[in-house]
């Protein structure tokens, strides 16, 4: 789990830093980069929750 949220937000990372380098580029793959964001946090968030129905209290 620790990993893949570590990579989700390198994503992000290398993201904010191409938009600040190469605008043009970033404007034509943005939805690229976005949409992949996006199922990768839509997974994360999957995991999650199936990850507390298991700890039952």
């Amino acid at each position: 789990m620790y990993y893949f949220s570590l990579i989700v937000n390198i994503i992000g990372l290398v993201l904010g830093l191409l938009m600040l380098l190469h605008p043009l580029f970033a404007t034509e793959v943005l939805r690229y980069f976005i949409s992949a964001y996006l199922i990768l946090l839509g997974i994360e968030a999957i995991i999650l929750a199936i990850s507390k129905m298991d700890c039952k209290y």
